[in-house]
């Protein structure tokens, strides 16, 4: 809920659990909609924050979010 230890709580009492998944995908992948009013659009980064009246909420929290995690690109040519 927060991105930092509130100073009400102590650091032992802190319960926090992080999970990272690994979904490797196929060089060609097929996304299907259930609803068809849906749309899928790849939209960069920088055009979600702080837009969350054309995204939404969630969707414009999205880069504050990403850039708390350190990401390691492996590209698949080892």
């Amino acid at each position: 809920m927060y991105p930092y230890i509130p100073p009400h709580i102590a650091v032992d009492h802190v319960k926090e659990v992080r999970v990272v998944f690994l979904v490797q995908l196929e060089p060609t992948v097929y996304f299907n909609l259930l609803e068809s009013n849906t749309q899928l659009v790849a939209v960069p980064l920088f055009d979600l924050y702080d837009n969350a009246n054309k995204y939404g909420p969630i969707i414009a929290s999205l880069p504050t979010t990403v850039s708390r995690v350190l990401f390691n690109y492996c590209s698949g040519d080892y």
